[in-house]
Formats: C-alpha cells, sequence, structure tokens
C-alpha cells in the first residue's frame, strides 16, 4: 500500500474512476502498464471482522476470519441503490446481512438482503468455541454455521435498534430452510405409503402452496380458518378440507383454489370442491 501511494505522490500513478462507481483505478503513465491494476480499500483489517463477532457474541469468536461489515458497507454505498436487493449466496457469519441493517439506519435506505447458507456442520474439533455456544447456548442439537448465521442477524438488528431509538427501522427477517419433498414407499404387502421428511406446520403448509402457485415470500399470507385455510392475493389455499371450509369456498367466485396432492384428503371432501370450484380448483405436487 505505502508504495503505490508513494507512486501516486510522484506522479508515476494516477487515480481513475472506475465506470459510474465511487471506486478509482490505480493506472500507469506508461502505455504498457496502461490497464486495471489495483482497487483500494484502505481501513478495514481481518481482526475488524473478529472484533465484531466477539462483540456480538459476548467475547466469543464463535467464527474465524469473517469479513469485516465496514468493507462490505463501503461496497454496497458505492454499487446499490436504496431499493436494491443484495444476495448472498455464501452468508457465513451473516456479515452481509449487519451491513446492510447498518446502511439503511445511515442513509434511510431501504435495500433488502437474502442471505443463502448451506447447513454445514461445525466440526467439534477444529471450532470447539463455535460448536460449544450452538450446543449449550443456542440449543441445537446438530451444530450448523447457519444457527451462528441466524443469531448473528438477530442480536446485529437488535443492537442497531438500540443505537437508533429515532428511527422507524424495519429489521425484521425470515428464516426459511429446504426439506424433502414427500415421498411414495411401498411396504411388503406392495401397499402405497407416504413417508414425510418434515413435520410442517399448517402454515408452513400453505406458504409451500402458495410458493409452488408463484407467490413470492415478501407476499401476505393470511390464515381465513384456523388450521384449515389460508389466502395470499387473489388465491385460497386449503390445508385441512372440511365443512367449514366448503362452507367458505362456496361463497367464493372467481379466486383460484389450490390443495396439496401429497394431502390425504377424502374423496367425498374433494369431489364437492370440484362440483362447485370446476376449473378454479387447483392441484400442486
Amino acid at each position: 500500500y505505502n508504495d503505490i501511494k508513494s507512486k501516486i505522490d510522484s506522479g508515476e500513478y494516477f487515480l481513475q474512476q472506475y465506470k459510474d462507481t465511487k471506486f478509482h483505478l490505480i493506472c500507469s503513465y506508461q502505455d504498457d502498464n496502461l490497464s486495471k491494476m489495483y482497487s483500494i480499500f484502505s481501513g478495514h483489517w481481518t481482526s475488524d471482522g473478529n472484533e465484531e463477532i466477539e462483540s456480538i457474541f459476548n467475547g466469543k469468536l464463535v467464527f474465524e476470519n469473517p469479513k469485516p461489515t465496514t468493507l462490505i458497507k463501503e461496497i454496497f454505498f458505492a454499487n446499490t441503490n436504496q431499493n436494491d436487493i443484495i444476495l448472498d449466496f455464501f452468508a457465513g457469519s451473516g456479515t452481509t446481512a449487519q451491513a446492510v441493517m447498518e446502511l439503511n439506519a445511515e442513509d434511510n435506505g431501504n435495500r433488502k438482503f437474502i442471505l443463502v447458507q448451506l447447513d454445514e456442520k461445525i466440526d467439534e474439533n477444529k471450532s470447539k468455541v463455535a460448536y460449544d455456544f450452538c450446543k449449550n447456548e443456542l440449543g441445537s442439537e446438530n451444530p450448523v454455521i447457519s444457527d451462528i448465521t441466524i443469531e448473528r442477524v438477530k442480536r446485529a438488528g437488535e443492537k442497531i435498534l438500540k443505537e437508533n431509538r429515532d428511527k422507524n427501522l424495519d429489521l425484521g427477517f425470515k428464516v426459511f430452510s429446504l426439506v424433502e419433498k414427500p415421498e411414495l414407499t411401498k411396504d411388503e404387502l406392495n401397499t402405497l405409503n407416504l413417508k414425510y421428511h418434515e413435520n410442517l406446520s399448517p402454515y408452513e403448509k400453505a406458504l409451500n402452496l402458495a410458493l409452488l402457485n408463484g407467490k413470492t415470500l415478501d407476499k401476505d399470507l393470511k390464515m381465513i380458518l384456523k388450521d384449515k385455510l389460508y389466502e395470499c392475493e387473489d388465491c385460497f389455499y386449503i390445508v385441512n378440507c372440511d365443512d367449514e371450509v366448503l362452507d367458505f369456498l362456496r361463497k367464493t367466485q372467481n379466486e383460484n383454489v389450490y390443495i396439496n396432492g401429497y394431502d390425504d384428503i377424502n374423496l367425498e371432501d374433494y369431489l364437492n370442491l370440484e362440483s362447485f370450484l370446476k376449473e378454479r380448483l387447483k392441484m400442486v405436487y
């Protein structure tokens, strides 16, 4: 860094703005060196990222060498608009989420983040601090990286709210997990059975129907009949069908109605639905 700075000061190198960002490239006046060389990010150190983790997790370094929030904020400030959605496919400790929330608090932005993190297991021997934290403080039976990701976003959000009590900040977030679809299996008598890999709540079942219907996660899913019927925009989603659900749906006019093809729905109920919904009744798998 000092060598580059001295050459800029001496005029051997010069700074040139990179496209329409706030970053600058270091260029040489010599024709054979007139190319992209460096992009300077000064004042950001790995140790800063470690200190942030220790501050958030009460002195415990549960994730080693994360990128410092100040670095990520600088990148976002220079390259995003206030209403952008930022997608991070390698969420790690959740630095991206904290950077987005802090930047929104600073410039009143409305950026949103989507973090993706595989359930990568934490090795007890290699990452003892992280493993013990997830096991003992979070109650995780099988500690994974995403345990730390989620907990950091929670704690960072709480910290930002305390520091910005005078601002109307929305720092809420939702957590979703990918699970295997149900599968048909045969027993020794060749009887078909439906094997579920997860025990989903009625709301989660309705949410999955809505997603299969093309709705996005930011849409409001309303409960119409407790644990039975839900609505999102112009569609209804049946989780459990009974006379109350049938009576309600008979009063609808144009909305499509979705049911899960894997559900053990009573044949009579299905035929009743089909009799008055006709082409409005949709089955998804």
